[in-house]
């Protein structure tokens, strides 16, 4: 019975012990303390204006004003007709900017001409929180204007062999009278053929004068004509005709071409100007 009283006695003596370590620890002054995450956000962005920007036709510059500043900000843009993205969408797949002193300017990515586009936007606070609220405003791209290039730098390849020429000078004359339509100097390069079998012709052999044409709406490009009646080479003329098709990046401004030659080449060739 001793034995069990000296138990109990002793278990009281430690218990207490703990209880005044811990009403110490929880009275001292390196007692720990946590903020709780400050109430969620709405949507704060309270304007949106559109421009076309300077860097390309394809893309806008957008200046958002927001109430309050915020430390993130996503959107994602959308076609009018699309069904519209929760703010777990936004905020998953958008794009990010950081606004200063409640205002940010920024550049959307390529967008499609003549099209009518809702961007949505939605904030994050200083606590990492997002607004469930989704801001949102409508912007329609104008009709892309063709701006084709004077001079552009080529890179043409033979597809069989995979040799060819880069970083020759082409240039690019608007024909008169012909809509979309312009005149090449050299195609593939002066030195193309120079280069493709050797040096057994001389520089500046078969050139590759064209003349394509550009599809206002699709951007498909066309050979209307190409190739030479006299084309010189290996000392005689030989004349040649240049067929092919291919695009224009408008947002770019790069033309890419499917060129066929079958009198000299019997094989494709590929050209790249930009």
């Amino acid at each position: 019975m001793k034995n069990y009283i000296k138990l109990a006695k002793s278990s009281l003596s430690i218990f207490a012990v703990l209880l005044l370590v811990l009403t110490t620890s929880c009275n001292s002054d390196d007692s720990f303390s946590f903020d709780l995450p400050t109430q969620e956000p709405t949507a704060l962005i309270s304007d949106a204006t559109f421009a076309v920007s300077a860097e390309s036709a394809c893309k806008t510059d957008i200046t958002i004003t927001s109430s309050e500043f915020t430390n993130t900000i996503y959107y994602l843009f959308t076609t009018v007709g699309s069904e519209a993205p929760d703010s777990s969408t936004i905020f998953e797949t958008g794009s990010t900017i950081v606004p200063t002193n409640g205002s940010a300017v920024f550049t959307s990515g390529n967008l499609n001409p003549s099209t009518d586009y809702i961007a949505y936007f939605i904030t994050l606070n200083n606590d990492g929180l997002r607004s469930e609220e989704v801001s949102s405003f409508t912007y329609s791209t104008p009709e892309f204007a063709i701006n084709v290039s004077p001079t552009y730098t080529g890179t043409s390849t033979y597809i069989p062999s995979g040799t060819g020429e880069d970083g020759y000078e082409v240039t690019v004359t608007p024909v008169d009278g012909m809509d979309y339509t312009y005149d090449v100097d050299t195609i593939w390069g002066p030195d193309f053929f120079f280069t493709l079998t050797g040096g057994q012709v001389n520089q500046g052999d078969f050139p590759g004068v064209l003349r394509f044409s550009i599809d206002p709406v699709t951007y498909d490009v066309t050979v209307v004509s190409g190739g030479e009646d006299a084309g010189q080479g290996y000392g005689i003329d030989i004349p040649y005709v240049i067929s092919g098709s291919g695009s224009y990046d408008i947002c770019n401004d790069i033309i890419t071409f499917d060129l066929l030659d079958e009198t000299l080449l019997g094989e494709s060739v590929t050209v790249v100007l930009q």
